[in-house]
């Protein structure tokens, strides 16, 4: 029998037919993908973050000889324990942290809690069930379980849960989790989520094959219930039916939402984009298109990309720590930069406005060179998706930008590619590395300059 171990909740609540595909054939994740799949850090940051703290590591690799000196720690009673393991029949528990807190359990007048240290700023679903799983397992070693789970993120503030409150929502993913563990195959359902999976090419495909109705960008599995209730289980043939036959058969749907999905189906099998309303742009002779590289392992902001488009000139500029100790340096010349050049500042999706925000507040900087960059900046995102129905199941900048003719440079190269490129580049000094990941930065705000141009053309 398999074990169960922590990073299946992440998998599972990401994509169900991830732990389905892996059981039919193992795909095995590099240390530093499993990490940044489950929203971790490197173990040298997490030593950082708790070296004012003091701890004992548990190093052992094995499950279970890193189990045996875990149990060891909690009897002698240590105040805080690293990287422990916690082993009972198939349940394999490895919280970041254990720390003891007053009590009763089988080891004395103490017992111990989890919590684990993830680079997400708040409190997700995943690190919740898995923050129960956590305490199952510690509850079946020292005899109580605790009533709350935590967490804790880069910068050492800890967020607690009631265990309680979502142990609902644990039993249910763990039954079904067990049930695709022994060979039941998941339902169909294709959500942004999955492409965190390295399965996500036969996820699209089932999908695609049998033509279902997650196909629909951001539709909810409760509204995919809905219409297959009425009759709709294909998105074919939710395009077809005429809109007051739909409203009609699907009451229980608000008519605004109804009607947008229903466009957006029909879009789907035209292959034609359809404009809910023009989207609105500002105009100026200058022009800056503005994306950032992030090692999330390490919580560092290392690139921050600008291409600068004055009269038709194309310039573009790269503001990089070569090394996590140059962030703060990179993000000064970045800000500076941006102070000097006017004109609304191109971007796509909340993340850029998130870390300026942060690092404003990370390196004390200029409040009002920060809200004059924050007020310049332009979403490009969020002025798309309600107006825009796109012919495409998913939304993100290499979608768009390719449905608006842009292609990169580098076809595998992504996000989370680049991450491993800067940890190599950390690791081994290889310039082609750097190369890679300017290219892609670069390859990233060209993009998003494109899908501007293109908005300009056929959404304004």
């Amino acid at each position: 029998m398999q074990p169960i171990h922590e990073h299946h909740f992440y998998q599972y609540l990401s994509c169900p037919n991830w732990i389905y595909w892996e059981r039919e054939e193992w795909k095995t994740l590099e240390m530093l993908e499993r990490r940044l799949m489950m929203d971790g850090l490197l173990p040298e940051m997490n030593r950082k973050i708790l070296e004012s703290r003091g701890y004992d590591e548990v190093d052992e690799e094995d499950h279970e000889e890193a189990f045996a000196r875990t149990v060891q720690l909690m009897e002698q009673g240590v105040p805080r324990i690293l990287h422990g393991a916690l082993v009972h029949g198939r349940y394999v528990s490895r919280p970041d942290i254990l720390e003891r807190v007053e009590g009763r359990s089988r080891f004395g007048d103490y017992y111990y809690v989890a919590c684990d240290i993830k680079r997400s700023h708040r409190l997700t679903r995943e690190a919740k069930v898995a923050g129960v799983f956590h305490a199952e397992v510690l509850g079946l070693i020292q005899n109580t379980r605790p009533t709350q789970g935590y967490v804790m993120d880069p910068k050492g503030d800890v967020q607690s849960f009631l265990i309680n409150e979502i142990e609902g929502e644990y039993h249910l993913t763990l039954l079904r989790l067990e049930e695709t563990l022994e060979g039941d195959k998941p339902r169909e359902f294709l959500s942004s989520h999955c492409k965190r999976s390295p399965w996500f090419a036969h996820c699209k495909q089932g999908v695609e094959s049998c033509d279902h109705l997650s196909r629909i960008n951001r539709i909810w599995i409760e509204e995919v219930e809905m219409f297959e209730r009425a009759g709709y289980k294909r998105v074919s043939q939710l395009a077809k039916v005429k809109s007051s036959t739909l409203e009609k058969n699907v009451p229980g749907m608000k008519l605004e939402r109804l009607r947008f999905l229903h466009r957006q189906a029909q879009s789907l099998i035209s292959g034609k984009h359809d404009l809910v309303e023009p989207v609105a742009l500002p105009s100026a002779p200058v022009e800056l298109y503005f994306d950032i590289e992030a090692d999330p392992l390490r919580d560092l902001d290392y690139l921050f990309g600008v291409l600068e488009i004055e009269n038709g000139k194309e310039t573009y500029h790269a503001f990089l720590a070569k090394s996590p100790g140059e962030e703060g340096e990179a993000w000064a010349k970045f800000l500076t930069f941006m102070a000097e050049h006017p004109g609304p500042v191109y971007h796509y999706g909340w993340y850029e406005i998130e870390v300026v925000r942060r690092l404003a507040q990370k390196y004390g900087s200029d409040e009002a060179l920060v809200e004059a960059l924050l007020k310049r900046m332009v979403d490009l995102l969020g002025l798309v998706r309600p107006k825009v129905i796109f012919p495409l199941s998913f939304y993100s900048l290499k979608d768009l930008a390719a449905y608006a003719g842009f292609s990169w440079r580098n076809a595998e190269a992504s996000g989370a590619g680049s991450i491993l490129w800067y940890e190599d580049w950390l690791a081994f000094n290889d310039e082609k590395k750097l190369k890679d990941i300017l290219e892609y930065n670069e390859d990233d705000v060209r993009a998003t300059y494109v899908l501007k141009k293109w908005l300009e053309e056929y959404a304004t």
